[in-house]
């Protein structure tokens, strides 16, 4: 029976990243969130939005060069996850503006009348459309760990998450530097659409990445290691439901009731991608003491 991790964000999310670096990103993520709601503070909204929506994608990107991701195979590989995760998140965005209210109106009226479409459609097929891009990577014998569809899942998601909300919000740039509304709302949609969000999104991602790769990819010893939760059968439509169910919360909640939502459902979105983590860490251990290396072992791998 699989029972929850106890999930660290910078583990979890960063899963190669060495120890002795997370002091760095933790600081760069605090300096980054602190930059934002300095931003909105005085009132310069649209730039703050950009800088929430880019500050996890920029350190998805450090991360990436950290640990050489990719290894010998960085451009086509980066274009099939960051690339990819923003030319949809693009569309999608684009997509919510044609059905739903601007950004700017979410935040001063709210959206209870856009809850099926905004809420729940538009996520739940969000997600499945950015795993494209991951899953053409599926078929290389390069990136044969589980490990490998953790990192391409969260970033894949890191991307569609800031071009969704850079490309949903594109108007306010149009309406100058300090458009409408009460700083607090702001600063807690910023937080949102720059942390909480983009969370959930790259550990649902990362999840179904990962069950794909534990099941198509892994040793066949490790193939029931996560019992039900590593079959993509119910992984995918599992992570749909949480990227779904944390969008959903923005249509009928306050600006910090949304923020609040979206804590509980990032600490079940990477408890669940942290028992992932633990299967493909053991994996590699595994292949160390055979004499061995993954193929898709990285520098910078946790011991």
């Amino acid at each position: 029976m699989t029972v929850l991790l106890r999930p660290r964000i910078m583990s979890t999310l960063f899963p190669r990243l060495p120890r002795d670096s997370h002091p760095s990103y933790w600081l760069a993520l605090g300096l980054g969130s602190a930059a934002v709601v300095v931003l909105a503070a005085l009132r310069l909204f649209p730039v703050a939005l950009i800088a929430a929506a880019l500050l996890l994608p920029l350190l998805v990107a450090l991360y990436l060069v950290d640990v050489n991701a990719y290894g010998d195979e960085p451009v086509w590989a980066l274009a099939l996850t960051m690339g990819w995760g923003a030319v949809a998140g693009v569309g999608f965005g684009l997509l919510a503006l044609a059905v739903a209210p601007s950004a700017a109106s979410v935040i001063v009226n709210g959206t209870s009348q856009y809850v099926l479409v905004q809420g729940l459609v538009l996520p739940f097929c969000g997600l499945f459309v950015l795993l494209l891009g991951p899953l053409v990577l599926l078929r290389y014998q390069h990136f044969n760990a589980v490990l490998d569809g953790v990192t391409f899942g969260a970033t894949t998601g890191a991307a569609f998450s800031g071009a969704q909300a850079i490309t949903y919000s594109a108007h306010l740039i149009g309406a100058g530097l300090r458009p409408g509304g009460a700083v607090l709302p702001w600063v807690w949609r910023l937080l949102s659409l720059g942390l909480g969000m983009p969370i959930v999104t790259m550990g649902a991602a990362a999840a179904a990445c990962a069950a794909l790769w534990l099941r198509y990819r892994a040793p066949v010893r490790d193939a029931e290691a996560l019992g039900a939760l590593g079959h993509p059968a119910l992984a995918l439509p599992l992570a749909g439901l949480l990227v779904a169910g944390a969008a959903v919360g923005e249509t009928f909640l306050s600006a910090g009731g949304w923020l609040v939502w979206l804590l509980v459902f990032d600490l079940v979105a990477t408890s669940l991608l942290a028992q992932t983590i633990h299967v493909g860490l053991v994996e590699e251990a595994a292949a160390m003491d055979a004499g061995g290396s993954s193929l898709g072992s990285m520098p910078g791998a946790p011991s």
